[in-house]
């Protein structure tokens, strides 16, 4: 997944994707969403780490059902 973004931002922004950064941060909920947190700076990674470390991170859960019912 990290190489395929990586070659998608590269191709998107010009550069080569070896210098478009991802640090992978979270896998969130793998059980639920599977969702994965990259992050784009590595600034933000000590940000990051603290807000789940803490959780100060929210977790809100959608359920599309269809239909209705």
């Amino acid at each position: 997944m990290v190489s395929r973004l990586q070659d998608y931002l590269g191709a998107r922004d010009g550069v080569d994707p070896a210098a478009v950064y991802l640090g992978v941060h979270q896998r969130l909920d793998k059980e639920t969403s599977g969702l994965l947190l990259f992050a784009r700076d590595r600034a933000a990674n000590p940000a990051l780490a603290q807000a789940f470390e803490t959780r100060a991170v929210e977790k809100r859960y959608l359920a599309v059902v269809e239909p209705s019912p």
